[in-house]
């Protein structure tokens, strides 16, 4: 009253009622002391001598014996009333929770790598049928089995390839056919024969890697059917005509992606496109030879290939700049390669520079074509000259 104390209230609570109370706390033990360590309350008799002391040889925060069996101790001090509460929670019972829980993540993972073994060797089995079914197929198409054909029914993915493969053996019997009528019309025969189809042995190299994949990334193979797909899907859709600029990069993007995935870390590219001719036009597949002259013949001697691309306007002109930093061109070697493209009956085999620079003279005359700059050991750089043409709707 006005400052001073008037008298106390006492309280006394059975040891039932603390009972009662402290039991209901996630604890196993608890000790009350006082600012002396003398006992007020403990709930395991065994833990106070006959002063009433407690018998704890105790550290803040630690474990303690008792009995025997490990107990984690820890001790709360109440200021206002000097009472220190001291709880002790037994680590045998959390001990066996985590070994029980060690015991079934071990089995659950078991079980998990049982699983995906047995449906991965399923989905392997499924998968790989219709790849060695390609695999027979190009083997007969380089057998020259041209009547060859796949019967065999699959899913999307892999039916469109097997549909792309029967209509290109269907095209191209009807171009053997129909030889003998190319023959009065010698340029557009040239021109069209100079137009790039598929190359089987590059084919064949994709569904090896891809069959592999299967078996080590399912979902990088995944991605490797659908891009395969999208090549095959261009050859077949687009003709053999001309096409936009935007169209043909898109498979150049869609090859290297591919090999990409074939030679990993060994290969690197980029590509810069002046987004204001991706609608111009351009005969088809016309970057894609040298981009794969660039790696069948820059990637045997490196570690690391890269290529690359960039596509310019220049004074009414389309440049297409290929660059690489592989082994180069020996300087006799160049200056053979320079001579071929000077002849115009040539029938060289394995050199597709030649085939591009005969159908852009062809198309659009002696003006325009290949200019090759290489050295020996520190790369090379090919740059390709067309006319710029655009669209029909767009004069």
């Amino acid at each position: 009253d006005e400052g001073k104390v008037k008298g106390f209230l006492c309280y006394d609570i059975s040891t039932q009622s603390l009972d009662n109370i402290l039991h209901k706390e996630k604890v196993d033990i608890v000790v009350l002391t006082d600012q002396f360590d003398n006992t007020i309350y403990c709930s395991d008799n065994s833990l106070v001598n006959s002063m009433g002391k407690s018998l704890l040889d105790w550290k803040d925060t630690d474990t303690v014996l008792n009995n025997g069996k490990p107990y984690y101790a820890t001790s709360n001090l109440l200021t206002s009333y000097n009472v220190k509460v001291i709880t002790l929670t037994s680590t045998l019972a959390q001990s066996h929770f985590f070994k029980l829980g060690e015991l079934f993540l071990v089995l659950l993972l078991a079980f998990m790598i049982l699983l995906i073994f047995i449906l991965g060797q399923r989905t392997a089995r499924n998968s790989l049928q219709p790849i060695n079914v390609l695999l027979n197929a190009i083997q007969q198409f380089l057998g020259g089995n041209l009547e060859y054909r796949i019967k065999e029914r699959t899913f999307d993915e892999f039916q469109i390839l097997f549909d792309g493969f029967n209509q290109m053996m269907v095209k191209l019997q009807a171009l053997l056919k129909n030889n003998s009528e190319l023959l009065e019309r010698k340029r557009l025969m040239e021109v069209k024969q100079l137009e790039k189809q598929f190359n089987p042995h590059f084919v064949y190299n994709v569904l090896e890697t891809l069959k592999y994949e299967i078996l080590i990334n399912q979902k990088q193979a995944s991605q490797m059917v659908v891009t395969f797909a999208n090549l095959m899907r261009y050859s077949i859709n687009y003709g053999n005509g001309k096409v936009s600029l935007g169209t043909d990069i898109k498979y150049v993007q869609d090859y290297l992606l591919l090999q990409k995935m074939r030679f990993s870390d060994r290969l690197s590219y980029s590509l810069h496109v002046d987004e204001s001719l991706l609608n111009c036009q351009i005969p088809k597949l016309l970057i894609q030879p040298i981009v794969e002259n660039c790696l069948s013949h820059g990637i045997e001697d490196e570690k690391a290939l890269n290529i690359q691309i960039q596509v310019k306007e220049d004074a009414g002109n389309i440049n297409f700049i290929v660059t690489d930093n592989g082994c180069g061109i020996q300087p006799e070697r160049l200056a053979s390669l320079k001579k071929l493209f000077e002849t115009e009956d040539a029938m060289p085999e394995h050199i597709g520079l030649y085939d591009v620079e005969r159908e852009v003279k062809l198309l659009y005359g002696n003006g325009y074509g290949l200019d090759i700059a290489s050295e020996f050991g520190n790369g090379t750089r090919v740059c390709l000259t067309i006319p710029y043409e655009a669209r029909p709707d767009n004069v």
